[in-house]
């Protein structure tokens, strides 16, 4: 609605994905969104033959907490939650296949996110 009436704002969004950028029918190019999908290259690629499709939002993430979590499994030789937990807030960092994830001391993980422009009906990673 906003194109229809010439209105040529910036609009930003969370992620998207292809499926919700071919449903649009072009009606997002342009809009600006930011990503924490940013699996490596070896992952992407296992993750294509072994399922047959592409990489989805979260995968990589989800990867990563699953091997965290068998990590900490491995490393305290416990199942206990209080065991692991105590485990997890005192991992300061783990790299994976989406990237180098921060710890914050309380079991949670942040990385840096990577910024998105939807043209032509795909999207573009912005420099």
């Amino acid at each position: 609605q906003a194109r229809e009436l010439n209105m040529n704002y910036p609009t930003y969004s969370v992620t998207i994905d292809q499926n919700r950028i071919d449903e649009s029918k072009g009606s997002i190019d342009g809009w600006i969104y930011l990503s924490s999908f940013t699996p490596n290259e070896e992952f992407s690629n296992r993750y294509l033959e072994r399922f047959g499709k592409e990489a989805q939002i979260a995968s990589d993430s989800a990867y990563d907490a699953v091997k965290i979590l068998a990590q900490a499994i491995e490393d305290t030789k416990s199942t206990d939650p209080n065991v692991l937990k105590e485990y997890l807030n005192n991992l300061v960092e783990y790299t994976g296949v989406s990237g180098k994830l921060v710890a914050d001391g309380e079991g949670g993980f942040t990385k840096n996110y990577i910024v998105y422009r939807v043209i032509e009906g795909k999207s573009q990673l912005m420099e």
